[in-house]
């Protein structure tokens, strides 16, 4: 048998055009999945349209990736509202940039989150 035959066993088929469809599928990149915690936001040139500020991340301003709403009411991506907090609770620097700032509202800590 040469390497360009076929070989037919039952109903699957085995030869160098399978092979390659198959490490061709492997290679093609994913779409990004919104359960990865471990990420910050995904990038606006996903989508087509341009989104309205409520949907993009306070920190990464890009695409929010599973979304924690403060007490303040800015929203982060999980990954990104638990870096900034890791060292202890921070300043948000939307409600400062917005001239917002309004202690203890303002403060960003763990616990002080809800989802959506």
């Amino acid at each position: 048998m040469n390497a360009c035959s076929l070989h037919v066993s039952g109903t699957r088929r085995y030869g160098l055009v399978n092979i390659s469809r198959r490490i061709m599928a492997a290679q093609e990149p994913s779409p990004p999945s919104s359960l990865e915690g471990n990420k910050p936001g995904f990038p606006k040139k996903i989508l087509a349209n341009n989104l309205e500020d409520k949907h993009l991340c306070n920190s990464c301003q890009k695409i929010l990736r599973r979304p924690l709403q403060a007490q303040c009411g800015h929203r982060f991506c999980s990954f990104c509202f638990y870096k900034l907090v890791s060292s202890g609770p921070q300043e948000c620097s939307a409600c400062i940039k917005e001239d917002l700032f309004e202690e203890p509202t303002s403060i960003l800590k763990q616990g002080g989150v809800s989802t959506f």
